[in-house]
């Protein structure tokens, strides 16, 4: 498995329009806000050199996000890493004994990527996505 980098980390707010004047006194600038609905999110993205923010207003309870807010309050929500070669990836860590959560990548923003979430049990709590552009 090849990491090339953090991609981004993924934030959990209650409300996007309200977080993002904290990100913007930090000197950040968001792109468009962009809402998915199927997903029950609006998110946006803020360029931190070569990796960014994701910032998730969940839409609904009952995804990850929506859990998530509900159960902890706002805060880091998972750590994504971006990969060369996500299917290779996710058959190395099954076959050293590790939990996914997709066995299979899943396409995301309209095919501009494929992702897949390593379970937390597999990674002492924190929520992985591996990301492969």
């Amino acid at each position: 498995m090849k990491i090339t980098r953090v991609e981004h980390v993924g934030i959990v707010v209650k409300d996007i329009g309200e977080a993002l004047p904290f990100y913007s006194a930090l000197g950040l600038k968001a792109g468009p806000t962009e809402d998915l609905p199927d997903a029950g999110l609006k998110i946006a993205f803020l360029p931190v050199g070569e990796s960014s923010l994701e910032l998730l207003q969940p839409t609904r309870e009952d995804n990850s996000q929506g859990r998530f807010l509900k159960e902890n309050g706002e805060g880091i929500h998972h750590l994504c890493l971006r990969v060369e070669g996500i299917d290779e990836a996710i058959k190395e860590l099954v076959e050293a004994g590790y939990q996914m959560v997709d066995q299979t990548p899943r396409s995301v923003f309209g095919g501009k990527a494929r992702v897949a979430f390593v379970h937390p049990r597999s990674t002492h709590g924190v929520r992985l996505e591996l990301w492969e552009e």
